[in-house]
């Protein structure tokens, strides 16, 4: 039996430690489990299955290492569709054996090398059957010409240097009518009278209407289409190519994403109480109130009213430390109920399902110039330890560079120091190497994250914002965006240029967040709303999930196998990959075979919606498996004409002209009149510029201006290319702006060189002629010396970037005559960290507030100056130094200085329509300081509200005075009473505030086993310390030592206890020997030694948990171990009153079956139930009510149901009454206990 036992107690104690290690790890990093179970590593790639060269579509001509620019476009465009491709070099065009695949449906020619006849004619034969081909430039083999639609005679052939600019309508992409891009781009591109009268104009220069930019030439049963533009393609030049491509393949499906995703940029992140424009006048709040409960609140008004699935990017710091350590200071700061704000936001992001992704420890961009690899790895391990402390579930999948930068370095160091995730989510444009112009495709630097690029920003599109958004769609299928919460503070004013950095100003037209701005123009969140209602409406069947949803959708649809195949009736795309999962796909139909195709989806059941393009429409399906078959709508090739097709493209090469003989002779006549005679004759030089424009010699013309000026050197000579641009423009806008310098140069009028350097800062004010823009500024105003001309110089040094801008802006005098720009003049010091400089320009500024200067020099640390600045400054109101005032008190709570900031708050006046608010802050945070400080202040009746004295005064008395105490303990078995304990103590607290009880007891013990056994009464004393009894005492630790007597024999008892409570966690220990208490453990002398171990957690101050193991040892050498775990959820609270729901399971193992005799024991027993529970908490010093009701489903008794009762409260001053008690409903052994207990504690 004894062996046996020693068993029981080894397994009980290695149980024991297992269930306090597990639980406690389990609690603490149970989301980091979690991330690492999901994080197993996975790689990304994409499908090459579209590159077809037996059976494409869409073949590129060229030599792919000269073309390779425009191949890669048009390639990527095929690439995201899926359409086959293949290019088909020169070399296979001149074979005479080479056959274009019957399958292929576009050719794309990009600055064409020279072809042979042959090859040209099978170009020909191509188009006459049905074919498209696709110039992206003006060719440069005039054989070419013919297909291009150009007149057959050259001398009606006419060059434009003035058409700028692609103007959108002929509904050429969805939503984009009457769009204007690239509007500073001249074409260099052929007039539309140099091309037949045939041809159609698809697109239209933005400046000159008539200029095509895009036009088509019908050529047989095919067509050309022409870029009629010498610009070259890129990236942004495939929303013009794409539609031209789908157009010409009508009745051919691909499918698409057809999701949008909404990226909350620097959300959450730290927050702040400044107060801004034009949040300050909409709605007079701070700007971490306006995020938290108006920006916030709003976008999750608009998720729920549109389906929307955001994606935040929380960021911690916005401080530039790159070095270890990482703390997380600013994400602590502002406080609401003393929890960070940025943590109640994230809870609520989390709460309401939306994604949360990262956005960086900081906002310093990963770049190696800036991180090492090592400090990225510490900075991401402390975000992950930050991320499981604070119960943010799932490490993150999606990361978005700060500033959209990052290089290879810090992509590979973020990708090992966070391998969660998954999703690189920089920009779709911009510059690779430092982490944009990325694709939908496998990150480049690592196949273990996938690129998801955004491609617009902000809560109002510019048209050029437009653009890109309509077009990504429409060949992608998805629309990836994003916002900031302080887009709206970023108005274009000196103050913002830091943030602003290199990109625009967020909100350039001053919007407000809901109302109407001073230019009539809407808020941003309708402005936003709009937006989204305009894009569903063109799109009814797309949605908004997060990255996590949409970037596994993208992925798996960037892998997939799709093939193309058609028979007599059906054009099929079918995918090899996913064949049985829902597909979303565009298909593009023209007018004519519209009905027939949506009579046959609407045969089909298909769901699907359409949309204007060109002449016709994109329609948009969704299936329910990987195939989709279109009935075929392919034109019928006309053979009858490909004959005399090849006659005339003949003929067209074969004519000549005799008038370029004539031109050339007209020219050498006026050149020699021009250059002979010292008289400068304007008609000459015009019909000389006319005859060079026909002729095709605009370079010659030039040249011979440039002679001309450089000959006479004057102003009428410099004047001259301004009255000839009308008739040939000059060839670039460097030489417009070359010959305006002369003409400054050369004015001699004051008056005169005044316009024209007014001339050349209004026409070339650009960041590329910054420094020639402020040497006309600074000549203008030495010519003119007005205050208005030098603040004009000096603002471009205010307004750009300048290597001696610093220098010049320091040399400048404070002084009230630049009170114009004295604001800008002070935050440009501010940013520059020259307080003393920014303090004097701020002080003649209406515009910067005293808070905002006591900020400057709180946010520098510079503490001693900000309170010499504070108490120096001359106040120009009571209201501005109660500003003043009130700022310093929010500044000395920030650095836990709370004497300074009592100091503060007590001066103010009590009439102050303030002064309640600021009285109630104070109070607030008195409470939570240390117990010297408030006894020091305590006697402050002016400012402390009674409540608040009271409370403290409370909470001493219970923590530091001495006190007697009585109580009573009643446990009863059923009806009967087994125990009846009373004890009487004295509670002496040292200077340490060590607590020393000592309490003399005495123990009623009756016989419960046959009512004929010995009773004791037992009398005895007792001894135990405490270290504290503090409220907020993180260590406790305590012991007892005692013993009693029934006169006859001695009995002791000894017990230890220690605890550890952080903000949402307890752990406890105990262990105590003492005799088995009933009358036959007194009369065996038999002990019990008890071993506990407690364990409570908080999750999201909400889900309170706890975890109790015991293991007792008997002296009988029996022994059992009990562990039970409980879990409850508030489901209603009021004021102070909360009900929780309660679940609560226990299961213990014992070493013999006892039925209460000499003790209660089983050998297996396993009880479950739930129930209900009530708590009113007032104060920690006053009320306290818990009362709770369960059920429990017992394996040993069936059912059985336990009442429990805890009170606490106050008689008075100086008594305190305590009750508890359990009571079991119960058929078998139970024991059920009442405490009663009555304290006094002494003045």
């Amino acid at each position: 039996m004894k062996r046996k036992t020693n068993q029981f107690i080894k397994i009980g104690i290695i149980l024991f430690l297992f269930a306090c290690s597990v639980y406690g790890f389990y609690s603490d990093n149970n989301s980091l489990l979690k991330s690492n179970i999901s994080n197993s590593k996975n790689t990304f790639s994409k499908s090459n299955y579209f590159i077809n060269k037996k059976s494409p579509l869409v073949s590129f001509i060229g030599n792919s290492g000269k073309h390779k620019e425009t191949l890669s476009h048009i390639q990527q465009l095929c690439d995201y569709t899926k359409i086959p491709f293949s290019t088909i070099s020169n070399e296979n065009l001149k074979d005479e054996k080479f056959e274009i695949p019957n399958t292929l449906k576009i050719i794309f020619l990009d600055k064409t090398e020279l072809l042979s006849k042959k090859a040209i004619e099978k170009l020909i034969l191509f188009t006459v059957n049905g074919g498209t081909i696709i110039f992206t430039n003006l060719p440069t083999d005039k054989r070419l010409n013919y297909l291009i639609g150009l007149q057959k005679k050259s001398s009606l052939h006419s060059y434009n240097t003035t058409a700028k600019g692609v103007l959108f309508n002929n509904n050429f992409t969805p939503n984009l009518n009457k769009i204007e891009i690239f509007k500073d781009l001249i074409h260099y591109g052929f007039n539309k009278g140099s091309f037949n009268k045939s041809i159609k104009t698809i697109l239209t220069s933005v400046n000159e209407k008539n200029y095509p930019v895009i036009l088509q030439n019908n050529v047989g049963s095919g067509k050309v289409i022409l870029f009629n533009t010498t610009f070259e393609i890129s990236k942004y030049e495939r929303g013009l190519l794409f539609p031209c491509i789908i157009s010409s393949l009508e009745g051919v499906p691909y499918p698409i994403a057809n999701i949008n995703t909404i990226f909350l940029d620097d959300f959450p992140s730290p927050v702040y109480p400044f107060m801004k424009e034009p949040i300050l006048s909409e709605y007079n709040v701070s700007s971490q109130k306006f995020v938290k409960d108006i920006w916030w609140s709003d976008m999750l008004k608009l998720a729920k009213r549109y389906n929307i699935n955001y994606t935040t990017t929380i960021i911690f710091d916005y401080d530039e430390n790159v070095e270890p350590p990482f703390s997380y200071k600013q994400w602590n700061s502002a406080r609401e109920n003393f929890i960070p704000i940025p943590h109640q936001i994230t809870q609520d992001v989390l709460n309401q399902n939306h994604e949360l992704g990262i956005h960086g420890y900081n906002h310093v961009s990963l770049l190696k110039k800036s991180w090492t690899s090592e400090n990225i790895k510490i900075a991401m391990n402390s975000v992950k330890k930050m991320w499981s402390i604070s119960n943010y579930g799932h490490h993150p999948i999606s990361y978005i560079p700060p500033s959209n930068y990052i290089d290879k370095q810090g992509l590979l160091a973020l990708h090992e120091g966070l391998p969660s995730l998954k999703y690189m989510c920089s920009l779709y444009t911009g510059k690779f190497k430092k982490g944009g112009d990325r694709e939908f495709n496998p990150e480049p630097y690592t196949n273990e994250m996938f690129d998801f690029p955004r491609n617009t920003s902000g809560f109002y599109l510019n048209t050029f914002k437009k653009y890109l958004k309509e077009s990504m769609f429409l060949y992608t299928g998805v629309w990836s965006h994003f916002v900031h919460p302080d887009d709206i503070y970023q108005i274009p004013i000196m103050g913002n240029l830091k943030t602003k950095g290199e990109f625009s100003f967020r909100n350039e037209l001053g919007l407000n967040w809901r109302k109407t701005n001073d230019q009539n123009l809407p808020g941003m969140y309708p402005t936003f709303e709009k937006l989204i209602q305009n894009h569903i409406k063109n799109y009814p069947l797309t949605k908004f999930p997060n990255i996590k949803i949409g970037g596994k959708l993208v992925s798996q649809l960037r892998v997939d196998d799709f093939q193309h195949k058609k028979n007599d009736r059906f054009y099929i795309v079918q995918n090899l990959t996913s064949p049985k999962k829902e597909h979303d796909w565009f298909v593009y139909i023209s007018n004519k075979k519209a009905k027939k195709t949506f009579q046959y989806l609407v045969g089909k059941n298909y769901v699907f919606t359409k949309t204007k393009l060109l002449d016709g429409f994109i329609v948009n399906i969704k299936t329910t498996d990987g195939k989709l078959s279109i009935p075929k709508l392919e034109k019928e090739a006309d053979h009858l004409f490909s004959k005399d097709i090849l006659t005339e493209f003949n003929n067209y090469l074969t004519y000549k002209e005799t008038i370029k003989d004539i031109l050339n002779e007209k020219l050498k006549t006026l050149r020699e009149k021009i250059f002979e005679s010292d008289i400068l004759s304007i008609e000459t030089w015009k019909e000389y510029a006319k005859y060079s424009g026909w002729a095709k010699q605009e370079k010659l013309f030039w040249n011979d201006l440039e002679n001309y000026y450089y000959k006479h050197q004057n102003f009428n000579a410099a004047c001259l290319p301004e009255k000839m641009a009308k008739l040939i423009w000059y060839p670039s806008e460097k030489s417009k702006l070359i010959w305006l310098e002369r003409k400054i140069i050369t004015a001699n009028d004051i008056h005169t060189k005044l316009n024209l350097l007014k001339e050349y800062i209004k026409n070339h004010n650009s960041k590329k002629n910054q420094k020639s823009i402020q040497e006309k500024l600074q000549l203008i105003s030495k010519l003119n010396p007005t205050i208005e001309n030098k603040i004009a110089y000096i603002s471009t040094y205010l307004w750009n970037k300048s290597n001696d801008k610093l220098a010049v802006l320091n040399e400048l005098q404070v002084s009230v005559d630049y009170k114009y720009i004295a604001n800008e003049l002070a935050w440009y010091f501010y940013e520059k960290k020259q307080l003393s400089k920014a303090l004097e320009w701020a002080s003649i500024s209406d515009k910067i507030t005293i808070e905002t200067q006591l900020y400057w020099l709180f946010e520098a640390k510079k503490n001693a100056e900000l309170e010499s600045f504070y108490s120096n400054f001359k106040y120009k109101s009571n209201e501005e130094k109660f500003l003043a005032d009130k700022t310093m008190i929010d500044l000395y709570l920030a650095n836990e200085e709370f004497l300074k900031a009592w100091s503060v708050a007590t001066q103010i006046s009590t009439s102050h329509r303030e002064y309640q608010s600021i009285r109630k802050k104070l109070n607030t945070f008195f409470l939570y300081q240390k117990r010297n400080t408030q006894k020091l202040l305590l006697n402050n009746d002016s400012f402390l509200f009674k409540k608040t004295t009271d409370s403290i005064q409370r909470i001493i008395m219970l923590e530091e005075n001495n006190l007697y105490s009585i109580q009573s303990i009643l446990n009863t078995n059923r009806a009967d009473i087994s125990t009846f304990d009373k004890k009487f103590t004295y509670s002496f607290i040292n200077s340490k505030k060590h607590v020393h009880n000592f309490s003399f007891t005495h123990s009623l013990v009756n016989d419960i086993v046959n009512k004929k056994g010995k009773s004791f009464s037992l009398y005895g004393i007792n001894y135990q310390f405490e270290n504290s009894k503090s409220f907020s005492q993180v260590l406790s630790y305590s012991g007892n030592f005692g013993f009693e007597t029934d006169r006859n024999n001695y009995f002791f008892q000894l017990g230890i206890q220690g605890s550890y409570n952080l903000e949402n966690s307890l752990f406890a220990l105990n262990y105590k020997t003492s005799p088995v208490r009933n009358n036959v453990g007194f009369e065996d002398f038999l002990y019990v030694n008890t071993l506990g171990c407690y364990y409570e957690k908080n999750f999201k101050n909400k889900i309170n948990t706890t975890a109790y193991l015991e293991t007792n040892y008997y002296t009988d050498d029996n022994s059992d171990i009990t562990l039970s775990l409980s879990i409850n959820y508030p489901v209603y609270k009021y004021g102070n009153n909360i009900f929780r729901t309660v679940a609560e399971s226990t299961h213990s193992i014992g070493s013999a079956d006892l039925n209460g005799i000499p003790y209660w024991m089983t050998t297996n027993r396993h009880f479950a139930g739930g129930g209900l529970q009530y708590q009113l908490n007032t104060d920690i010093d006053k009320t306290f009510i818990l009362l709770d009701g369960m059920y429990f489903y017992d394996s040993y008794s069936s059912y059985f149901s336990r009442y429990r009762a805890k009170l606490n409260f106050h008689l008075r001053k100086n008594f305190t009454i305590n009750f508890s008690g359990e009571l079991f409903q119960h058929d078998l052994y139970y024991s059920n206990t009442f405490n009663i207990g009555l304290s006094y504690y002494i003045p």
